[in-house]
């Protein structure tokens, strides 16, 4: 298993700000067009994430003259080892695809049906999580394995994130008011 695959996360803010002028300079505003003095800026805000979670998935092929007889075949194996995977405390367990093809020779005569069906492993785990694939491995062939970042990890850097893009954000809008002569800044607009 590869442990270093990163994914990044960001925050992008967008927002309107309206700049406020000296008093006598509003009055005049207020006259013209309110939209004057209008400035869109962006702060965006990102944090590279070390995945947390591994996933590992195996597979059940079989091969039969008749596909019902196959197909149960399958069931019945993947069944087995649902039920295992779901008994491993820490470890998600549930079935993928299922699929049923025919077979054919080289003459293009159907000569049966090939059945495979998918397991996807998913923890935190990973010791526990390879201990199970490889006594699985006995009845299931692992095809694949990865990592992905969990709901919850996602979600606590994504707050932390977003406040990092509002701190981004209002540096730059102080910044762009005191250059142009203005004394503060007012939010129109914001998207996150």
């Amino acid at each position: 298993m590869n442990v270093s695959i990163k994914s990044i996360a960001a925050a992008c803010l967008t927002a309107s700000v309206m700049f406020t002028a000296p008093l006598m300079a509003q009055v005049k505003l207020q006259g013209k067009n309110a939209m004057q003095n209008v400035l869109n800026l962006s702060a965006t805000a990102s944090t590279p994430i070390t995945p947390d979670t591994a996933v590992i998935s195996l597979f059940a092929e079989r091969t039969g003259a008749d596909a019902a007889v196959t197909s149960s075949d399958i069931n019945t194996l993947m069944a087995d080892a649902l039920k295992e995977a779901k008994q491993v405390a820490g470890v998600q367990a549930a079935t993928g695809n299922f699929s049923t093809y025919q077979q054919y020779d080289n003459k293009g005569k159907q000569t049966g049906w090939v059945v495979r069906s998918d397991l996807i492993l998913k923890s935190k785990d990973f010791g526990t999580l390879g201990k199970l694939a490889g006594s699985l491995s006995k009845t299931l062939k692992i095809s694949g394995n990865s990592f992905e970042v969990s709901r919850e990890l996602k979600n606590r850097e994504e707050e932390k994130l977003m406040l990092q893009g509002l701190e981004l954000f209002q540096t730059k809008a102080k910044v762009a008011s005191k250059a142009m002569g203005f004394e503060g800044y007012t939010v129109r607009e914001i998207s996150l």
